[in-house]
């Protein structure tokens, strides 16, 4: 009986873990900066949230956010331009020169991105977007083993993914793409050592009860 039970609970907390959800809102002013920033930092649910904005040139994200220099994943940057991020009403906008509109578009040959980096590890669930049109399409990317992987093109708002990473990247593939980023939902991801010590504190309670069983049976 206490076996069934211990498995139930284990299944039930795995349960609750993989559906519980975080959506950081980006048109609540609920990060450190909201116009014309280098970067913004959010922190929700016991998750932490930098975020930044960049110009795809083709091979390589490009900032010239020196706050984020030290993450290591840009291999070169734009000095020509001030690459910033802000919070506007209807979400996250990108710039990327003076006369750049504060969305993220793909105008003037700059793909702007906005670049998501989590202080553990996520599952990117959804994206929601503002001003997101018929024609627009947005690219994602997420970063690991030292690149950055292409995880396609799409035209759907909400955009649903399932993407297990610390680090992802958001923006418009073409001239005629424009748009901001009204939201981000993602999961925790439980590290095995968490699921490790659960089910081995189960197995401690369960060898307990076994003996106090055997207890009061002889006695």
């Amino acid at each position: 009986m206490f076996k069934k039970l211990t498995a139930m609970v284990i299944v039930g907390m795995m349960s609750t873990a993989a559906q519980a959800s975080t959506t950081f809102d980006f048109t609540s002013d609920a990060g450190d900066c909201q116009y014309a920033c280098d970067g913004i930092n959010y922190s929700l649910d016991g998750i932490g949230l930098s975020l930044m904005g960049a110009v795809w040139d083709g091979s390589t994200m490009n900032t010239t956010s020196s706050n984020y220099v030290d993450l290591g994943f840009f291999g070169g940057f734009w000095y020509d331009y001030d690459v910033t991020v802000s919070e506007f009403d209807a979400g996250l906008g990108v710039s990327s020169e003076i006369l750049d509109d504060p969305q993220v578009d793909g105008r003037g040959g700059q793909d702007d991105y906005v670049v998501f980096h989590f202080d553990q590890i996520v599952n990117i669930e959804q994206v929601m977007f503002s001003l997101f049109g018929d024609n627009d399409d947005a690219r994602i990317y997420s970063y690991s083993g030292g690149s950055w992987n292409n995880l396609g093109t799409y035209s759907d708002n909400p955009l649903n993914t399932n993407v297990t990473t610390t680090t992802f990247a958001v923006g418009a593939p073409h001239s005629n793409d424009e748009f901001k980023i009204r939201s981000l939902s993602v999961s925790a991801v439980p590290e095995p050592a968490t699921w490790l010590m659960l089910i081995l504190g189960f197995g401690m309670a369960g060898a307990a009860t076994q003996r106090r069983r055997r207890v009061m049976a002889l006695s």
